[in-house]
């Protein structure tokens, strides 16, 4: 009889190849602790199933993201690394049993996503390869360690983005000409997410910019209920991050519309997702020029690191009040190249949650200046930043926040 995945968790012995999706700080320098977080897939997964688990939206069971918190300085202690995103790592977790141990969070993968979580601890973790090395076959080491490298490496490059799906300009570019009727741009509230729609005057949604809602750590932060989305209107990602795609699987509609995404490597949860939107022809990669303008949308592909938030796709609007919105992502300001340089704008989605940035902020207009943080109330992160809100507010941005705040209630952004 299958395991019902969807029933109340309990925390499992478990080992995962897993691939590192954030290395955030949630606490002052210098012993603040850091969020670190997983995406990862049973390391008992036979070779001859791993593309079939990865391919199949009915394969859940062996999927699995892992949180776990602590300081950088004793996960080196215990582990002897410090995980970098990007990185590809073995875990091994399980019950508590005594204080003292390497807390850790789990959260199943179930047909409507990560939705659950429990409460253990990280007992070992190891680093197979780093964010910087091709994944490729293994030199001769010991016997108990190159069978686990050899599956991690045909995990990473399963992890690949899909090939065929990249390059296709003159899809990029109808999606990009769609949203010359954009009236409207509502930041949805999902809670610690971004998910974000374009709307024309007579209410049509024209496309999406992400698709966010929280996984199971900050489930908390979510409103009661997920958009209700119907239509083909398409999305496009700014990166691959389960905060800016989750919504995949809570709002069913998006797994039959185009997804317009940056070419990333990703981990097995989110591979999955690719893998299936590739398999019905829905995922179009973007590695086109560094700004494609299509009519009054802009796309620019980021030029920062070798990480998630900072080498996607940000987009910048020009709406029917010909009044400009620009949207980033998780991107820092300096990783969206020169064009932004000497531009201003009415409307900016701040990035990354309002957390800590690197760049200079966009200068504002004085007809609008809205900087609009879509962001959870009490999330995990502790976002928005202080320092980071006071350097928008100093680049001349007025500042709102999709989750409550003192009296004012939570809800949807609009700009028009």
């Amino acid at each position: 009889m299958m395991k019902d995945v969807t029933a109340k968790p309990e925390f499992p012995r478990r080992a995962l190849i897993a691939f590192v999706t954030r290395a955030e700080r949630v606490g002052p320098r210098p012993y603040g602790r850091t969020s670190f977080e997983f995406d990862g897939i049973d390391v008992e997964v036979s070779d001859d199933d791993l593309e079939r688990s990865i391919a199949s939206p009915d394969v859940v069971e062996p999927f699995a993201s892992v949180r776990a918190v602590t300081t950088e300085r004793r996960f080196k202690k215990k582990f002897g690394f410090v995980p970098q995103e990007g990185d590809w790592v073995e875990l091994k977790i399980r019950p508590r049993f005594w204080d003292g141990e390497t807390i850790a969070f789990h959260a199943q993968l179930t047909p409507d996503g990560y939705v659950q979580h429990s409460r253990g601890v990280l007992e070992d973790a190891r680093l197979l390869f780093g964010r910087d090395e091709e994944p490729k076959a293994p030199q001769p080491v010991g016997a108990s360690v190159a069978p686990l490298l050899q599956k991690a490496t045909k995990v990473a490059q399963l992890c690949q983005f899909p090939s065929g799906a990249a390059g296709q300009l003159a899809k990029a570019r109808n999606i990009l000409q769609a949203l010359a009727a954009v009236k409207d741009v509502q930041v949805r509230d999902v809670g610690q997410a971004s998910f974000i729609s374009f709307l024309d005057a007579k209410g049509k949604v024209l496309g999406h910019f992400d698709a966010g809602w929280p996984i199971s750590y900050n489930a908390h932060t979510a409103p009661a209920r997920a958009p209700a989305i119907t239509g083909t209107a398409p999305v496009i990602l700014s990166h691959w991050d389960w905060d800016h795609l989750h919504g995949y699987y809570r709002c069913k509609a998006l797994q039959s519309v185009q997804w317009l995404t940056p070419v990333q490597v990703m981990g097995p949860g989110a591979s999955k997702i690719a893998t299936q939107l590739h398999a019905k022809s829905l995922l179009i990669g973007y590695s086109g020029a560094a700004v494609l303008t299509v009519g009054g949308a802009t796309l620019l592909q980021c030029t920062g690191p070798a990480r998630l938030n900072d080498n996607g796709l940000s987009l910048a609007l020009t709406l029917a009040s010909q009044l400009t919105a620009l949207l980033v992502g998780d991107a820092g300001y300096d990783a969206l190249g020169s064009w932004p340089m000497g531009k201003t704008f009415d409307y900016l989605v701040v990035t990354h949650h309002g957390a800590d940035f690197t760049g200079t902020v966009p200068t504002a207009t004085l007809a609008a200046n809205r900087g609009i943080i879509s962001v959870g109330y009490k999330n995990i992160y502790k976002h928005p930043r202080t320092s980071a809100t006071k350097q928008h507010r100093t680049a001349g941005w007025n500042l709102e926040r999709t989750s409550r705040i003192g009296t004012i209630p939570r809800g949807d952004k609009v700009l028009s």
